[in-house]
């Protein structure tokens, strides 16, 4: 990875502090060599067909985020579909793309507006639908704005019922 180096001046408690030098990640476009491909296309990716694979490639180099590192996410959802041929209703996987918290997080920390964020679980899970009232909490932090907090029911994105 490219680095820069930053000698300013920093205060703590304002109070100024001697200059420090410290590492900073210059951004770097991801851009897969034929080996990472090869552990993508068969370890991260192995259920994705070659044009979804390369279509999932496409949005990671366009979003700069990298699969390797768990930024983004490939995944298969299912629902049952009429099959034109047959009439008879099917499990259809559709490709769907999911930004995962570390990608998020990269992606407001380019913005140079994030501040951090908390987050935490309430409620219980049940593994039956509709039962339960586990959520996720996030509370995010932006640089001249009041918090902002999200709540998300655990099954609002829980993938139900496949393979009956």
């Amino acid at each position: 990875m490219k680095t820069a180096t930053n000698t300013e001046s920093a205060t703590v408690n304002g109070l100024a502090q001697p200059p420090a030098v410290r590492q900073i990640a210059a951004p770097t476009r991801f851009d897969p060599t034929d080996e990472q491909m090869e552990i993508l296309r068969t370890q991260i990716c192995k259920d994705l067909t070659p044009a979804e694979l390369m279509f999932f490639i496409e949005v990671c180099k366009a979003r700069n985020l990298n699969p390797l590192l768990r930024q983004i996410h490939a995944l298969k959802r299912f629902s049952k579909e009429k099959n034109k041929q047959t009439g008879k209703e099917e499990w259809v996987g559709k490709l769907t793309m999911q930004t995962a918290i570390d990608g998020f997080i990269l992606i407001a920390e380019r913005t140079g507006k994030y501040r951090g964020c908390k987050t935490w679980t309430t409620g219980k899970f049940s593994p039956n639908l509709g039962e339960g009232d586990l959520k996720g909490h996030a509370l995010i932090h932006k640089k001249d704005c009041e918090p902002h907090e999200v709540e998300i029911r655990f099954w609002e994105f829980a993938q139900t019922n496949f393979g009956e």
